[in-house]
């Protein structure tokens, strides 16, 4: 996190800080419940003053990607149940699982539990297994609803998701215009500003696939990723100024602007486009890569809980 931080670019040393550990929170290397290292520690570990250290630290505590600091250290969040009236302790969920504990509805609470359900939909899940494992079909429908404030990324993850499970996707910047179930990025649902229905957290990626590819083939030269999201854009632009080599220039562009994107593609050694972008794309020559916003784990668990089919090929265009 802090091995590749330099003074001899134009981001200060607190963004790429907190851009770095971000990038660790999402890709893995620090996960769930996990402790941040306090601020004297990292402070003395990795050479900058504290007062670097504590604006990072709040800058990740602004996007949601860390809490607590009253009284302990700062902790990467895990996902909970909401306040319902259900008792989570391992006692009570025993003794629910002994009660229920028929043709596969221990899987579906364990589900449930993850994806942070409420009360009334963990026993909606329930009822749907004992349906099944009754004759019944079950839920037909892979609709969902997708809440996001912000309407680039709200874009790129309906795409993505529509492209990657074949999912009817129904979009909204408004909770009060969402049907459960409803995906939103951990980070929107941790802030708990609004009420949502049977609300599942989505965990963006870090860009670690992306940044191995480009370290790994493109020695020198110009890299153009194409998003409809500011939000990816901005992040990716951080990213590349602490991490990639100086040989690389990198530039991040809206597909839009179509006389820009038009010169940079035919300009560049590799191309990378989220899938809202990849149709509007000029055709090129050039290596063109799409950037995945969910991982294939995160995919997978999405696919079992929706009831579609077990991965095999992702629905993905050519």
């Amino acid at each position: 996190m802090t091995s590749d931080l330099t003074r001899d670019h134009p981001v200060s040393l607190r963004r790429q800080l907190a851009v770095g550990m971000e990038a660790a929170i999402r890709d893995g290397h620090l996960r769930p419940g996990d402790r941040l290292p306090s601020t004297r520690d990292l402070s003395a570990r990795s050479g900058l003053s504290r007062g670097t250290v504590t604006a990072a630290y709040a800058r990740l505590r602004r996007r949601g990607c860390v809490v607590g600091g009253v009284g302990g250290r700062l902790r990467v969040p895990g996902l909970r149940l909401p306040r319902s009236g259900f008792s989570s302790s391992p006692a009570d969920l025993a003794r629910a699982g002994d009660d229920f504990a028929r043709a596969g509805v221990e899987a579906a609470l364990a589900d449930a539990l993850h994806h942070g359900l409420t009360r009334d939909a963990m026993l909606t899940s329930l009822c749907e297994v004992i349906g099944r494992v009754a004759g019944s079909e079950g839920p037909s429908s892979t609709r969902v609803s997708l809440f996001e404030p912000r309407p680039g990324l709200r874009e790129a993850l309906a795409v993505e998701l529509e492209r990657r499970l074949g999912l009817d996707v129904s979009c909204s910047a408004r909770p009060a215009a969402v049907s459960p179930p409803v995906l939103v990025r951990a980070e929107v649902l941790a802030r708990g500003r609004w009420r949502l229905p049977e609300a599942i957290p989505l965990s963006l990626t870090g860009g670690t696939r992306e940044r191995g590819l480009v370290r790994r083939s493109v020695p020198r030269g110009l890299v153009t990723l194409v998003s409809v999201s500011r939000t990816v854009r901005e992040y990716a632009r951080e990213l590349a100024a602490r991490e990639f080599e100086r040989g690389i220039s990198f530039v991040a562009i809206d597909p839009r602007d179509e006389r820009s994107v038009g010169r940079l593609v035919a300009a560049s050694r590799l191309v990378l486009f989220d899938e809202a972008s990849r149709d509007g794309l000029p055709k090129t020559s050039v290596p063109t890569v799409a950037v995945r916003l969910l991982t294939g784990s995160r995919i997978a668990s999405l696919r079992r809980y929706l009831g579609l089919p077990p991965a095999g090929a992702e629905l993905e265009r050519p």
